[in-house]
């Protein structure tokens, strides 16, 4: 009998051997098994389960670069299922594992990708025919998320994982109101805040959106998004801005006078190229690719910035603003750089520190200019979002005690 090794991980082993192991060791049984069947550019079956296809998905991921502890960990969850397929007679005995160091590496160039291929998938098996998750990976992923970033595809899968979790196997057909908001209940009732409520709903209600426009789902969801508290937004007064800038090293110093001048988030930051600084005219050309709203924007910059970039340049490299650690250590940097300035950190924890520099850089622009001349320097459509942004409490008039009479003093008229 040949049978699919995920529909047998997640109907035999997971159940009976693995009912008290970790959702990440779940997690990457799963994903092991995905991986080796994009590999095969088939579902693995059982009759894959044999010592010279195993071996040769360890050749493979060498040649991807992947590293030995990648490999060995890779290799000892299938052998996991392998082990298991044998006892219920679907597989041969499952050979010792061969050291990762050791594998032939002789494979044909023409048959090993430089990259191992991308895997959609939000369901632990193959999906069925109907199914939301079937929509997700034949039709909208293909048709909506090509080009987007991993990131935005991650969010698209987790939001759905979070509905089969609650409904599995949830066809089209059955998409409704009520479905919807018994499952957002649920989550609810499972300690979920409503923000975390709404992102499923925002990401489920857009594939919900596309299947209806296919005609596959009988109406639209109506439900609307949960009330939600704002926190205000907070700036950095220019004293502490000046402060933190004072404190920084040579590169910290450019980056931030750069963010400053510009306004820019922090991607945009860091995609700026050396042929894109004109130092004699004091102009930095984006192009597209670097904007979030895709549009190619020239800003300028002051002296400061552009004395700040000279002083840091040297070798020829890609980017102005070259990072080869770990992007958390950059947040950790920033912390530390406000630690030596005297400066406390953000109220706002949901928010990274370059946004609150350019939510600074925003307010203070607001107060000379403002919020028309804001809206247009940070890139927004509406006036709404840029109100978002400013921390009204340095605003000019919003401070009640420079406006009305004091009631204990004795002075009033």
């Amino acid at each position: 009998m040949n049978v699919a090794l995920l529909d047998l991980f997640d109907r035999q082993i997971l159940p009976h051997c693995c009912a008290g192991c970790s959702r990440d060791y779940a997690s990457t049984v799963r994903g092991a098994l995905r991986l080796w069947g994009a590999v095969l550019g088939r579902a693995a079956t059982t009759d894959d389960l044999t010592d010279d296809r195993v071996q040769h998905f360890g050749c493979y991921l060498r040649h991807a670069g992947y590293g030995t502890t990648r490999i060995r960990t890779l290799q000892t969850r299938l052998r996991t299922v392998w082990r298991y397929a044998h006892r219920l007679g679907l597989a041969a005995r499952c050979e010792r594992a061969k050291p990762v160091e050791t594998l032939n590496l002789n494979l044909p160039s023409a048959v090993v990708p430089k990259t191992p291929p991308r895997v959609f998938s939000i369901s632990a098996g193959r999906p069925l025919a109907g199914t939301l998750a079937n929509y997700f990976e034949a039709t909208f992923a293909p048709q909506e998320l090509c080009g987007l970033a991993a990131s935005t595809v991650s969010e698209y899968r987790a939001a759905l994982r979070s509905v089969e979790r609650h409904y599995p196997a949830l066809r089209l057909e059955q998409l409704d109101d009520a479905l919807a908001a018994a499952h957002f209940q649920w989550m609810r009732d499972q300690g979920k805040t409503p923000w975390a409520v709404n992102n499923v709903r925002k990401y489920w209600f857009a594939v919900w959106r596309h299947a209806k426009a296919g005609g596959h789902v009988a109406a639209l969801p109506s439900i609307k998004r949960i009330k939600t508290g704002r926190s205000r937004p907070d700036a950095w007064t220019l004293d502490e801005t000046a402060r933190i800038v004072a404190a920084a090293s040579p590169w910290w110093r450019a980056l931030l006078l750069v963010g400053w001048w510009t306004l820019l988030r922090r991607r945009s930051l860091f995609e700026i190229e050396p042929a894109d600084v004109d130092y004699a005219a004091g102009w930095i050309d984006l192009p597209p690719s670097a904007l979030k709203n895709g549009v190619a924007k020239r800003v300028r910059v002051g002296r400061d910035a552009l004395d700040a970039l000279g002083a840091i340049s040297g070798p020829p490299r890609r980017r102005v603003f070259e990072w080869r650690h770990n992007p958390k250590r950059l947040d950790s940097e920033f912390r530390s750089l406000l630690a030596a300035a005297g400066v406390a950190p953000s109220r706002r924890r949901n928010l990274n520190l370059f946004h609150k520099l350019r939510r600074t850089a925003a307010t203070h622009a607001a107060i000379r200019s403002g919020l028309a001349v804001v809206c247009d320097l940070l890139g927004h459509s509406e006036r709404y979002v840029t109100e978002r942004y400013i921390d009204t409490s340095l605003l000019p008039g919003h401070d009640a005690t420079a406006i009305l009479p004091s009631l204990t003093d004795g002075t009033l008229a």
